[in-house]
């Protein structure tokens, strides 16, 4: 994370969710539950308390085939250049076809889905015109911060394991939220490399600087969110 810019040219919405990560960060290290509070239209698990909420959009890691694809076979009748030109032609759809199930085969990051992530003292809710899913924090086995906004998780679905690359101004606090109740010893967590070291300084010449205290001190071990 220390590469990435931490300099702008006026203050947008994902430095002021990264503004409040850095406080509920804050708030954690002194072992207190963040104040944060967001409505939601969906009902929260007992216990359960909601945070902040804002946009995402997702990758996945994945293949979209195995490599099998329909070869087309060409029996032509007619003069020898329209037999070959034909044969030509198949050969050519058939190479076509056998690129794009190679290319669908090959584990990469595809589109996946988008739409409005709730983060709570238990995990996240992504909600789409489709569904609402919750993934808890036990249920993610790793996860990297690996841009400004952006993380990369492990998690075990109800259809088995998943690697989701999620784009969100809360990219940060899933990471902290999550780290702190399940890895507390994670380097980007323990050594804050989700910030970048020159942020905060940037969102005090913007104007909003943080609140005295927040920076100070390494971040807690694990306690109960609730």
């Amino acid at each position: 994370m220390g590469g990435k810019q931490a300099r702008g040219d006026e203050w947008t919405a994902d430095d002021a969710a990264l503004w409040n990560t850095v406080v509920i960060a804050g708030e954690l290290d002194a072992r207190r539950v963040p104040a944060h509070r967001t409505g939601t239209s969906f009902a929260l698990q007992p216990g359960e308390i909601a945070f902040v909420g804002g946009p995402f959009a997702l990758d996945e890691w994945r293949a979209d085939g195995d490599g099998s694809y329909q070869q087309s076979s060409t029996f032509a009748f007619g003069g020898p250049a329209f037999v070959a030109g034909a044969l030509i032609g198949t050969a050519i759809g058939n190479s076509r076809r056998r690129s794009n199930a190679r290319w669908a085969a090959t584990p990469m990051w595809r589109p996946g889905f988008a739409g409005w992530v709730i983060v709570t003292n238990r995990g996240f809710h992504l909600s789409t015109d489709h569904a609402n899913l919750f993934w808890n924090w036990e249920s993610i086995s790793q996860i990297d911060v690996v841009g400004r906004g952006q993380l990369v998780m492990f998690g075990e679905s109800t259809g088995g394991p998943v690697r989701w690359m999620i784009r969100t101004g809360w990219a940060e606090l899933v990471f902290v939220l999550w780290a702190h109740q399940q890895h507390p010893d994670h380097p980007q967590y323990r050594g804050r490399g989700w910030l970048h070291p020159a942020w905060p300084e940037w969102a005090a010449h913007m104007g909003h600087p943080l609140p005295d205290g927040v920076l100070h001190g390494q971040p807690s071990g694990r306690s109960e969110l609730t």
